[in-house]
């Protein structure tokens, strides 16, 4: 009778809940005690998947860091294993424009091709000692360990693009491809060629992207960077083509791909197509996506995950994310959590095998009503000096993750038992997000890396590490920038503050 009492009593405070929550118009609602003590439970023996590790993309800085001085700290900030300790770069083959004929003001957002019209031949031809300052920047980094490069590209060359323009369609709003059928092979020649001419400097391009965020409409009245729209049969249809491009020239490369801008419908047709298509599933290599715009809403990177487990079949990466918009500033703690909790989401709920940022360095953004920077890098540059750089607290918070757990561990089954949770109602709906996230990982030195995230209340917090003896734990919070705060024996229970990440690295080294 008690229990059925029981389960009477938690129907009702789930319905009384809800019907808090539908006649909310905006706000936030939370489920559970704020400050109770959590325990976290780590299965060593259950590990879920492969984790290949962690990268950025050189697009938009890289190539604006003349001062090798400053190309050597940001190297040794990003790739060094004193700093991120990042494996993965996404290089970008930059489509280009034409002075004549361009539409995007932002010199930042523009970079050097490859590929130029030679005016004294009349003809396109390449140069291998353009993009001199981004090639300078890809050597520090594989100086530093960087062992995997994926050759990307937001748009066919602008030479090739029906408008002449690499920033999108002018037509349809920007939803017209802008790339002719006629001119695929062309675009599979060229990117091909600067991917042979990579691997024969000792480049390690394991993967090429040539297509990226093609469900977005890119050009129309206004544009603000590279970009070409493609629907799901003209993806495939090009992909065919480089992918028997591929196996023609013997490169031992593998297609890195949809880089879909975002998680959904749209995203599962174009890997259902891809992988129906005898020649593409043949160099598919991996299977990548963009978190955007899904921040708060772990409930559909949930049932995404849940997709790509039961049907991908290749490498499945978060290949891209930043926080659209910034609703914290580059110095506030509260924004490194809110990326710490879109990497716990994204590797605990959506299931991936590897998790990359955005922008490694970005320009300043400075919001003229309150004089707070907005940038979304993790590195805050001076576009007109890139010399004068800062880091954002964003930047600790990708250390919190990258620099304990290294390409060739594992995730690990884990999670706690209280229910601490957030919801929020905006237009487009009911979103939920846990107050406290957790992902656990065994190391290849056989560490277990525990990372908690709180954006709830201070609270006590307990692990059940089997025999683990030792831990050691960092912190970034208000107060600790990624700093250690406690190594010894382990404990009965630790506190985390309020708006905190916490790495927890557990061994049996004396």
């Amino acid at each position: 009778m008690k229990k059925v009492l029981k389960t009477v009593g938690k129907i009702l405070l789930i319905i009384v809940l809800i019907i808090a929550l539908l006649a909310a118009g905006t706000g936030i609602y939370y489920a559970a005690a704020k400050s109770c003590t959590l325990t976290v439970k780590v299965n060593a023996d259950n590990k879920l998947r492969e984790f290949y590790g962690w990268g950025t993309s050189d697009c938009w800085w890289a190539d604006d860091i003349s001062d090798s001085q400053t190309r050597e700290e940001l190297a040794d900030l990003l790739f060094s294993e004193s700093g991120l300790n990042l494996s993965t770069y996404r290089y970008c083959l930059y489509a280009g424009y034409d002075e004549n004929n361009n539409r995007v003001s932002n010199e930042w957002r523009l970079g050097e091709s490859f590929y130029y019209y030679n005016e004294e031949s009349g003809e396109y031809e390449y140069d291998w000692s353009r993009d001199a300052d981004s090639q300078a920047m890809l050597a520090a980094a594989l100086e530093r360990g960087v062992d995997t490069v994926i050759l990307f590209a937001n748009s066919p060359h602008y030479s090739m693009c029906v408008n002449g323009q690499s920033s999108g369609a002018e037509t349809n709003g920007g939803w017209d491809c802008n790339i002719d059928e006629s001119r695929y092979q062309d675009y599979v020649d060229y990117f091909l060629t600067i991917t042979e001419h990579f691997i024969d400097e000792g480049v390690p391009v394991k993967y090429i992207s040539p297509i990226n965020e093609p469900q977005w409409a890119w050009g129309g009245d206004w544009v603000g960077q590279e970009g070409c729209h493609y629907e799901v049969e003209q993806a495939v249809a090009l992909l065919k083509l480089f992918a028997k491009g591929i196996k023609e020239r013997g490169l031992d490369v593998e297609l890195y791909t949809i880089e879909s801008g975002n998680i959904g419908d749209t995203a599962k047709r174009y890997y259902s197509l891809l992988s129906e298509d005898e020649d593409i599933s043949d160099v598919l290599g991996a299977f990548s996506v963009h978190s955007y715009y899904n921040d708060n809403d772990q409930i559909k990177k949930s049932r995404f995950g849940n997709w790509a487990e039961e049907t991908v079949d290749v490498r499945f990466d978060m290949s891209e994310w930043c926080e659209l918009p910034c609703v914290y500033s580059t110095t506030d703690v509260r924004g490194a959590c809110v990326m710490a909790r879109v990497i716990s989401n994204d590797i605990g709920s959506m299931n991936v095998n590897a998790w990359s940022n955005w922008v490694a360095v970005n320009q300043t953004g400075v919001n003229e009503e309150d004089g707070l920077d907005y940038s979304d890098g993790l590195i805050i540059a001076d576009p007109e000096d890139t010399t004068d750089y800062y880091l954002s607290y964003r930047y600790y918070a990708y250390m919190q993750y990258s620099a304990f757990i290294p390409a060739g561990s594992y995730v690990l089954k884990c999670g706690d038992g209280v229910f601490t949770t957030a919801y929020t109602k905006d237009d487009e709906g009911m979103h939920f997000r846990e107050l406290v996230n957790e992902t656990a990982y065994l190391t290849p030195d056989g560490d277990i890396v525990v990372v908690v995230v709180n954006e709830g209340n201070a609270r006590d917090i307990k692990f059940d590490v089997e025999s683990y003896k030792n831990v050691t734990v960092y912190t970034t919070s208000s107060e600790y920038k990624c700093e250690e705060t406690y190594s010894g024996e382990c404990l009965d229970k630790y506190s985390i503050d309020e708006y905190s990440i916490n790495t927890y690295v557990f061994s049996n080294n004396s």
